[in-house]
Formats: structure tokens, sequence, C-alpha cells
């Protein structure tokens, strides 16, 4: 079984001759603004949900009232009264979340104007499986978004790639490689897989490598995404957060 190199263009090439989504989201006569809220809440409604659990709430009356919120976002048109200045788009929600939740005239409203309305697809049950949130957590809320924020994007990022290596003999390589993508590897390791991959050490080595860069560039293009035109060093600042906060 062998591996080969893609050839489509990376993400982080093809991320620099696009608006970013957080950008799109700011430009409210936009026709493209209500996707790109669409595809920042899909991936930063884990956290969000982790600090509405934080709060007490059940499960369901969790996602509730998360799915609750984006729709507060969208009809309370809370989108118009952001600065324009570079900011990130996780800043944002944190500060929305905290007002809506204090408001309960507002969360009231929410629900009634919600009502069966499905913006996003939230499965708490799914999220609890992976990253379970202790009611009423007393860690601080800051930093329990940061860290599921981070861990959302991983999760995202992931399925990604996964997706782009699911046919034929790469799927097999990516389901063997995939616990290796952000963990180093032990004494054996590249040995152990090429004799169930039927695989030379040399070739498992490459298709790693392979594998950690389409990772690397899906990652900063993501973060990417969540910024009001990045300067490099924003975009640095950002990414090492991320990975502090999975560090935690």
């Amino acid at each position: 079984m062998t591996s080969s190199a893609s050839t489509k263009p990376s993400p982080s090439t093809e991320a620099r001759f696009e608006a970013t989504r957080w950008t799109l989201v700011l430009q409210a006569k936009s026709p493209d603004a209500r996707d790109a809220l669409n595809q920042l809440c899909r991936i930063y409604w884990p956290p969000i949900y982790a600090l509405i659990r934080r709060q007490g709430f059940s499960p369901v009356d969790a996602a509730d009232l998360a799915q609750d919120f984006f729709v507060h976002l969208l009809e309370h048109e809370a989108l118009g009264g952001v600065a324009r200045e570079k900011g990130k788009f996780r800043s944002f929600l944190q500060k929305s979340l905290a007002n809506f939740l204090n408001n309960q005239r507002d969360r009231a409203n929410a629900r009634k104007r919600g009502g069966n309305r499905t913006l996003i697809s939230i499965d708490a049950e799914i999220e609890e499986g992976r990253h379970p949130v202790e009611p009423a957590d007393t860690s601080d809320p800051a930093r329990l978004f940061d860290r599921r924020w981070a861990l959302a994007v991983i999760d995202e990022v992931t399925a990604k790639l996964k997706q782009r290596n699911s046919e034929g003999e790469r799927g097999a390589v990516f389901a063997e490689l995939q616990p290796y993508l952000t963990g180093d590897t032990t004494e054996g390791t590249y040995a152990a897989l090429a004799a169930r991959l039927n695989m030379t050490d040399g070739a498992v080595k490459v298709a790693l490598h392979r594998l950690r860069r389409e990772f690397g560039e899906l990652v900063r293009s993501e973060v990417r995404h969540t910024l009001v035109e990045p300067t490099d060093q924003d975009f640095k600042d950002e990414i090492r957060h991320l990975f502090a906060a999975l560090a935690e």
C-alpha cells in the first residue's frame, strides 16, 4: 500500500485570496454575510454550549439556549453594532453570550421568536460524549470557552482532513495515522504502523508528514477566518493562543 501527495491547492494558499468569514459578517450589506455567520456558528456552538452548561443547565436546555442565542444574533441584528476595528469572533461571542444570559427578557423573547426553528445543528449528546461539561463548573469561563473553542477547531479540522482522505487506501492510512497528527511518535511506532498497513517505515513517515502538513494548513485557514484583516502578528498570536488553550 502506498500514499500519494495531494495536488489540490492548500487551504492556506486559497485563504489568502478571499475575505475572512468574520470580515464578511461585519460587512452587513454583503450577500455572503449570513452564510459566513452560519459557518462560524457551526464551529463555535460547542464553546457556547459549554459556557451555558457551566451555569447548571441540563444538556437539553443548554442546547436550546445555544440555538436561541444564535437566532438572537441574527434577528436582533446584534452584529450591526460591532465595531469594525480588528478583532476576534470568539471575543465578540463571549461578550454577546454574557449579555444574552443576563437578560431574562431577551432570552424569553428569543425562545418565542425561535420556536422550533433550527439555525445550526446542535447535538448535545454527541458533544457530551466527546467533551463532557460539569454543571456549575468553577473554572474560569474565559479559559473554559477558549479550550472548548480550540477543541472545536481541532474537531472540525480533523473531520475535514478525514473527508479528504476517505477513499480507498488513503482512508485506511488516515485511520491508522490520525492518532499521531498532533502527538509525538514513540520508538517502534513506525514499524508497527508499517506492519499493519503493509508499507515500509519510510512510506509511513512520508504519509504522516503529508497529513500533518495538511492538518496544519487547515488549522491556520480556520483560525484566519475568525479574525478581521489579521496582520501576521495577529495571526501568529491567535495560533499560539489556540495551542496554549489545548495544552491546559
